[in-house]
């Protein structure tokens, strides 16, 4: 859309501010409560909530929390920011003022004055901009950039705000590049990589990309720790620049793409040696450069679970949970941890479950046959992880059998996978299914243990 570049810009310095302190309230609670016991537990599913863009389901958690503690500003302005997503200017207004007024230090108010004014003098704009795009009235919507364009003078976008807007103007033309890279970009300069490497994904995929949206894709990667992306992307990039003989952009990538497994197996070597003093040192010097590396998190956690530090561990997988939501692989590590080390399998399965949700929710986004089969393969190994939960510690045979037949059915499932299906058919007391299943092991591998297992249990039925 014409001028929609300004349009984004159009939000001060100020709002970012307001940005990192609001989204600092939101993340910082630990999303696990499950009834309406206390003012706590009441905002933590309001952030849950919240942080998946169920903005209705937060607005009710939030009115809640109010009604527990109503001196209370913090989940006045959260419900305000829910209005807002949910594009109720009028009473988002209303929930500022409204914490402004519940405000007791001087600076805060400020800060809420100066965020009121700034949402008074948006919302108009922003309003009669989505009612032109939807009644495609182009003159109108370039007179509105250009009025949108004049008022930015400041700088960066307090994507909290001005993403409801992007996605709605996505929804009208899902395909609209310069609308997925303004997201992109948004998101990156706000802190939150892993949506910014969503988009850029969307962008690349449904657009020609050239050598440097190819580089752009390769750096989000990085940055969310995505590592064989970045390298496939960097590859692309090359292949761009050799057909331009671009000897500086070859020598450049080059330099990327030996630099990229250099890391990752170094970090791995030094951790399986044992010498967890210098893959420490090697990731500290990593999060330095780039705070929020959810890969570096992750292995960072490993390490101190190693040394039996595992409460420290906990709270960095936590910590990579709040700030990387969307990340499948910190939900992995931390329902590991619940798993081995908190032996509380309820929030392993949680964790697990998001994990799978999330790996493949984006499968249609991710390149290549190797890439495809290696997301199948971490979401089956989850399935059999909750298969475990379910089978051996919850003592719920009859989930673990759906979930095994699922896996069984979608995927080109092993030996293994058939011999617990068929253990599960047993404690069922489905005998014809166990046997049908304990034949298929024998038929995939007759020689594995599992193949001389499966024998074992026909014999002894036969």
């Amino acid at each position: 859309l014409p001028g929609l570049y300004g349009f984004v810009f159009m939000v001060s310095k100020f709002f970012r501010q307001l940005a990192i302190f609001l989204f600092a309230l939101i993340w910082a609670w630990p999303a696990q409560a499950r009834e309406f016991k206390s003012f706590e537990e009441v905002m933590r599913l309001g952030d849950r909530a919240y942080l998946n863009d169920k903005y209705g389901r937060a607005e009710m958690y939030y009115a809640r929390a109010i009604l527990f503690k109503p001196d209370q500003a913090i989940p006045v302005l959260r419900l305000g920011v829910s209005y807002y997503a949910q594009g109720r200017y009028a009473e988002c207004l209303a929930q500022f003022q409204k914490a402004s007024k519940l405000k007791k230090d001087p600076s805060s108010k400020e800060f809420l004055k100066a965020a009121i004014e700034k949402i008074t003098n948006a919302q108009d704009l922003l309003a009669r901009l989505e009612k032109a795009t939807v009644e495609k009235d182009l003159v109108l919507q370039i007179q509105l950039n250009q009025d949108a364009f004049k008022k930015m003078i400041e700088a960066p976008v307090f994507m909290q705000f001005v993403e409801p807007h992007l996605r709605f103007l996505l929804n009208m033309d899902p395909s609209n590049s310069d609308i997925l890279n303004f997201l992109a970009e948004g998101h990156y300069s706000s802190s939150d990589p892993s949506k910014a490497f969503l988009y850029i994904k969307q962008l690349v995929k449904g657009s020609r990309a050239d050598l440097n949206l190819y580089k752009r894709y390769g750096d989000t990667a990085v940055n969310v720790g995505a590592y064989d992306e970045a390298r496939l992307a960097y590859k692309k990039a090359l292949r761009q620049a050799v057909r331009q003989n671009d000897e500086k952009e070859m020598n450049e990538l080059k330099k990327l793409i030996r630099a990229l497994p250099v890391f990752s197996s170094q970090i791995e070597e030094l951790i399986q040696s044992e010498n967890y003093a210098a893959a420490f040192r090697q990731l500290r010097k990593r999060l330095v450069r780039n705070s929020s590396d959810s890969w570096a998190i992750v292995q960072m956690g490993r390490i101190y679970e190693e040394v039996n530090r595992s409460w420290l561990a906990g709270n960095l997988y936590r910590q990579a949970v709040q700030a990387h939501y969307e990340d499948p692989n910190v939900h992995y590590a931390l329902g590991r941890f619940y798993l081995l080390k908190k032996k509380e399998f309820e929030k392993a399965m949680e964790e697990f479950r998001l994990f799978r949700e999330l790996l493949l929710e984006n499968k249609e986004l991710v390149s290549g046959e190797t890439s495809l089969k290696e997301i199948q393969k971490n979401a089956d190994e989850v399935t059999r992880y909750i298969v475990y939960i379910y089978l051996e510690i919850l003592k719920k045979p009859k989930l673990a059998e759906m979930e095994m037949e699922a896996l069984v059915k979608n995927t080109n499932a092993e030996a293994r996978d058939y011999y617990s299906l068929g253990v599960i058919y047993l404690r069922n007391e489905k005998e014809l299914s166990a046997y049908q299943a304990m034949k298929k092991v024998i038929a995939l591998d007759p020689d594995s243990e599992w193949g001389r297992e499966a024998k074992q249990i026909i014999d002894a039925r036969s």
